[in-house]
């Protein structure tokens, strides 16, 4: 809403509310799905044989007014943890999965406190064949199983204190390109 009232008012000469533009694009929201989906038939991302996971916090309201935020809370908003920033928040939490070329192919929106493990499993959920590397959440011997009955391929970053670390090399390459879903999380 803000980019179009700044960028292209002469476009949109009546612009409405931002408040009625949010109630109409909620409304909308199925046909706005229906439209990503034959745009994506119409012009089909590449198929790549990698992807990138990642999840990035979704605050809705500052932490110290969360007990009076009512509205999102009947919708699953609750609290989690950002280790990258350390903070608590409260709020929700977006998995993408994204490949190399930085399109996002699935994505998923969870209540803050959801484990990123449990977001990989939904995102991968009827998919096969395909690598993902991803960071320090998603280690586990347990998952790492379970996708490789699912015959997905986890390249997930250890912990520095991990006995089975990768090789110095393997990890600068994970490194180098998962900064990609950091680009496109920043464009988001």
């Amino acid at each position: 809403f803000s980019f179009v009232k700044k960028n292209y008012r002469h476009l949109f000469p009546q612009l409405c509310s931002r408040s009625r533009f949010n109630r109409t694009r909620r409304a909308l929201m199925q046909t706005t799905e229906l439209l990503r989906q034959k745009l994506l038939s119409d012009f089909p991302v590449p198929i790549s044989p990698y992807c990138i996971i990642d999840s990035f916090p979704l605050a809705v309201c500052k932490f110290g007014r969360a007990r009076y935020c009512k509205v999102f809370r009947n919708h699953g908003a609750d609290y989690g943890k950002c280790p990258s920033k350390k903070e608590t928040y409260f709020g929700y939490k977006v998995h993408a999965l994204i490949t190399l070329e930085g399109y996002i192919t699935a994505f998923e929106i969870t209540p803050a406190s959801t484990d990123d493990r449990e977001g990989l499993r939904d995102l991968v959920d009827n998919c096969s064949n395909f690598t993902v590397l991803a960071d320090k959440g998603y280690v586990g011997e347990r998952l790492m199983q379970e996708m490789q009955e699912q015959n997905i391929c986890l390249f997930a970053l250890k912990r520095s204190n991990s006995k089975e670390n990768w090789t110095k090399s393997v990890r600068q390459l994970i490194f180098k390109q998962r900064r990609r879903v950091e680009t496109v999380f920043s464009q988001l």
